[in-house]
């Protein structure tokens, strides 16, 4: 059972990066992505330092780790219900025109630029 739940976890984990990536493009789109993407994985930042703290302080305070476990069991399964109601933002149509425009101006003076 431990084995089958790194294999999840392994999986869930390398899928998180590209989804991300993904996700934060779709949202934001390219122009900004960089920085957009930077923004979107800092929080592995608290991750990285909550997650053994959690680990230790539980496994001190109970002897196991066992509680741990189900503390980020519990956390995951609320990530992934949240995971399932995000939606793209709202953007106005207005907004979308005036993108769809600059966007045209742009490939055109690229266009005229190249020859």
């Amino acid at each position: 059972m431990l084995v089958i739940g790194f294999m999840l976890l392994g999986l869930s984990y390398g899928g998180s990066m590209s989804a991300t990536a993904s996700m934060s493009s779709t949202f934001f789109g390219q122009r900004h992505f960089a920085m957009d993407y930077a923004i979107t994985v800092l929080e592995l930042v608290p991750a990285a330092i909550l997650g053994p703290l959690v680990i230790a302080q539980t496994e001190q305070a109970t002897g196991t780790f066992t509680v741990a476990f189900w503390i980020f069991l519990g956390v995951a399964l609320v990530a992934f219900g949240l995971a399932h109601i995000i939606r793209e933002p709202y953007v106005p149509e207005s907004m979308l025109r005036a993108k769809r425009e600059l966007m045209a101006k742009e490939t055109a003076s690229s266009r005229t630029s190249l020859r």
